[in-house]
């Protein structure tokens, strides 16, 4: 009886065993996939990466991304635009020199507080308002002032002239002639601005009536016609600027060096040939002291 327990006893353990077995070999099976199927993942995964990187190198204007899983991609800051801004610094004058709007001058006539060694008169202009002083060729004209400018001082004006071929150059500047209309500007001490009768589109400053010494930048001249033009000069000590239609066009620290320009302010025009049919013109000349 006891043989026969043995016996069976030992069947169900060896079926046990091989059951066992063929577990742990189905286990095995089953690991060694797993292992293989994370080790093609992996691989797969190294291969798109580097298929990625190679199409995103010969792709034209494709930057590389890194945006994470679960993240919004924020673009890069632009660069600030480069922008500056500066302001006037002109001054106007507060103790007045001279002042003239010419209102109180009939059409036609030579205004009595000015002189000139050739000819002007007060004109109206069409779509301007106001009274002007044409400034005809071969014309110097001056106010009358008493006694020399001071060290700082300011000129405001506005200018207004026709379309090239129609006008003499626009001149407007400083000599050490007191009285223009009796003693001759040539040879003498000088500085003045100058905007050209040609189509050059520049405006510069002399100490030369020869043509072609001038100092020049470019400036719009052509689009500034039949236009009121404000136009500002400041004077300091042996510093001179220029300012056209709210346009800072020159600051000389050294050009006004010579006390003896403060002796007359004047408008100009050189004469040409032929002579042009008009002329150029002036109103609201204020002239100020710099306290």
């Amino acid at each position: 009886m006891k043989t026969k327990t043995t016996l069976t006893a030992m069947a169900c353990l060896g079926g046990l065993l091989i059951c066992e077995a063929q577990v742990l070999k189905n286990l095995d099976k089953r690991i060694e996939s797993k292992v293989n199927q994370r080790i093609e993942r992996k691989a797969n995964q190294a291969i798109d990466k580097g298929l990625d990187k190679v199409e995103e190198a010969a792709t034209p204007g494709k930057k590389n991304s890194t945006k994470k899983p679960g993240t919004t991609a924020t673009k890069p800051a632009s660069e600030p635009e480069f922008s500056a801004a500066t302001a006037s610094d002109f001054i106007p004058g507060t103790r007045i020199i001279f002042s003239d709007d010419f209102q109180t001058y009939n059409t036609g006539d030579f205004p009595s507080r000015w002189n000139t060694n050739s000819s002007g008169s007060i004109a109206t202009v069409k779509n301007q308002s106001g009274k002007w002083l044409r400034v005809t060729d071969n014309a110097l004209i001056f106010p009358e002032i008493k006694g020399t400018l001071p060290q700082h001082f300011t000129i405001e004006f506005d200018l207004l002239y026709p379309p090239t071929g129609l006008r003499p150059p626009v001149t407007f500047g400083f000599t050490e002639v007191s009285n223009p209309a009796k003693t001759p500007v040539q040879h003498k001490s000088i500085f003045y601005f100058i905007i050209p009768s040609s189509v050059n589109q520049w405006v510069g400053y002399s100490t030369s009536l020869y043509s072609g010494r001038e100092t020049t930048r470019e400036w719009p001249a052509d689009r500034k016609v039949n236009k009121k033009i404000p136009v500002s000069i400041a004077v300091n000590g042996t510093r001179i600027r220029l300012y056209m239609d709210g346009e800072k066009l020159f600051d000389l620290p050294r050009a006004f060096d010579k006390n003896s320009y403060r002796n007359n302010f004047h408008f100009r025009s050189a004469p040409l040939i032929p002579e042009p049919k008009d002329g150029f013109y002036i109103s609201n000349l204020r002239i100020a002291e710099v306290k």
